[in-house]
């Protein structure tokens, strides 16, 4: 909790008069006249994002000022924003209710869950790469088993290193289960 100054433009807030100042004058370019009023505002960091903002049209990023904005589009997908769009309403609140349309598709009962958790491990037993094969090679030195030997073998000679962990391979061994 404190008390803050907060910029009429873009809603920042600054502990100090003169640090507002600053930042109207190089961020809107302009001066500020009148002094605005110190509000009470809780500091917490984790606060919910709540107020007027512009997307972007390419990558629904969202901005609180124009030129944000506009340098944004600039830099990132080098063009220029034509048509200033308009500003809309967002909210970050991740502490809503969800409903039962917004959960997620996990299986209901122990043998749904079951199944997929076997299905899960069945995935886990073919080789990474052509997952035909069951991991039947272990990297020297890692140790990382994910392939079968066949696509050990060419991994080791064309790339040379852990597909998992980026080690260099020095061998490739067989091991006998």
């Amino acid at each position: 909790m404190g008390l803050f100054y907060f910029c009429s433009d873009c809603a920042k807030k600054y502990r100090t008069l003169h640090r507002l100042k600053e930042h109207v004058l190089e961020t809107h370019k302009k001066e500020l006249k009148d002094a605005p009023e110190r509000k009470e505002c809780s500091s917490n960091k984790k606060r919910n994002r709540v107020g007027l903002f512009y997307f972007c049209p390419d990558c629904r990023r969202k901005y609180k000022t124009l030129p944000r904005l506009k340098e944004h589009v600039l830099q990132v997908h080098e063009k220029e924003l034509k048509d200033a769009p308009e500003r809309k309403e967002y909210s970050s609140n991740k502490n809503k209710k969800r409903t039962r349309d917004d959960r997620d598709d996990r299986p209901r009962d122990k043998r749904q869950r079951k199944q997929k958790k076997e299905d899960e491990e069945e995935e886990e037993k073919t080789c990474i790469i052509c997952f035909d094969e069951p991991p039947g090679a272990v990297f020297h030195p890692c140790g990382h088993a994910t392939l079968c030997f066949a696509c050990a073998l060419v991994m080791k000679d064309t790339r040379g290193r852990c597909p998992l962990c980026n080690r260099s391979i020095v061998a490739v061994i067989k091991p006998f289960f």
